[in-house]
């Protein structure tokens, strides 16, 4: 499991994500959070059909 902290920046918290994790600078995601508290961040997908 990967840890991460969120931080301030301006008016916003950043979540840093390790680049072992892939992902690459541009990559746009739909965020999600739950009732429980979990965060997910899914990859946006510009055709989705």
């Amino acid at each position: 499991m990967i840890s991460t902290k969120t931080r301030k920046q301006g008016n916003s918290l950043v979540i840093t994500l390790p680049a072992k994790l892939g992902i690459k600078e541009g990559e746009e995601f739909n965020i999600i959070k739950k009732e429980n508290g979990t965060v997910a961040l899914i990859p946006k997908v510009e055709d989705f059909f």
